[in-house]
C-alpha cells in the first residue's frame, strides 16, 4: 500500500484493510517429515 500510496502505512492498518475485505494470509498446511506420498495419493483415490 506505501508503494500504491507514495506515503508509509503502518503494518496494522494493512491489516485492518486486509480484514475489511475479508482476506487471509493463503499459507499452505505443513506436511509431516515422514508422510508417504504414495499413501496420499492412495488415500486422495477413495
Amino acid at each position: 500500500m506505501s508503494r500504491l500510496l507514495d506515503k508509509p502505512v503502518s503494518v496494522q492498518r494493512g491489516w485492518d484493510y486486509l480484514k475489511a475485505y475479508e482476506l487471509r494470509l493463503k499459507v499452505p498446511r505443513p506436511e509431516h517429515n515422514t508422510s508417504d506420498s504414495a499413501e496420499q495419493e492412495n488415500w486422495k483415490k477413495n
